[in-house]
């Protein structure tokens, strides 16, 4: 059989689940994982002593934006992925959107800043322990996703994976803004980036394995 023929097959197949149906799952998985995040957050790292002060500024808020735009990204991207008719380009569209928006905000954020400034602007405190700590909150949401992923008809399952490690380290830099008190773009923009890449990487590794159809 042609693999279009094995699509077009798949696609009428699924179409006695409700769409409805699929999305809910997904949903129930992320809420699942963020509750799990939550905890290992408050466990293992504990939010910022001055919380309740942060809110009141705009940093705090942009980390959180950020975070959700790129998990609402994953989402968008694997809502499509886990179907085998579904387009999953205006997710990808909208994380490249969010990525290049924070990058030029960072940029001007360095160019305006002293030049003897930048380098602990980038570099913060916590560089060599924020994108470790990112993926680390991600474990929970990727693994629920991965598992419900498999039931539905991913017909590219490295595409797929990467979408739920898209989603997951987006919701996991959202939860780590709530523990981490650095307030540079430029700090965002590289490391809380890269911690998201490594959720991606994770689920792109894991989707041909764990998606796979057998």
């Amino acid at each position: 059989m042609k693999t279009e023929d094995l699509i077009e097959t798949l696609a009428l197949t699924r179409k006695a689940e409700p769409l409805d149906l699929m999305r809910h799952r997904l949903v129930q998985a992320a809420g699942l994982g963020l509750a799990a995040s939550i905890a290992v957050m408050m466990v293992r790292l504990g939010p910022r002593p001055d919380l309740l002060a942060a809110l009141g500024g705009y940093m705090i808020w942009t980390k959180l934006a950020y975070g959700t735009a790129m998990g609402l990204a994953g989402y968008l991207a694997i809502e499509r992925l886990a179907r085998p008719d579904g387009d999953p380009r205006r997710g990808w569209q909208l994380a490249l959107l969010g990525l290049c928006l924070v990058l030029a905000a960072a940029i001007l954020q360095l160019g305006l800043a002293p030049a003897a400034a930048r380098g602990d602007l980038v570099m913060g405190r916590s560089a060599a322990q924020c994108p470790g700590n990112i993926a680390m909150l991600s474990l929970p949401l990727l693994g629920l996703l991965l598992l419900v992923v498999r039931r539905m008809a991913p017909v590219h399952p490295l595409a797929a994976g990467a979408a739920c490690g898209l989603l997951s380290g987006g919701v996991a830099t959202a939860i780590y803004a709530l523990h981490c008190p650095e307030s540079s773009l430029g700090f965002v923009a590289i490391w809380y980036s890269l911690g998201m890449v490594l959720s991606l990487g994770l689920g792109a590794l894991l989707g041909p394995f764990v998606l796979r159809w057998r």
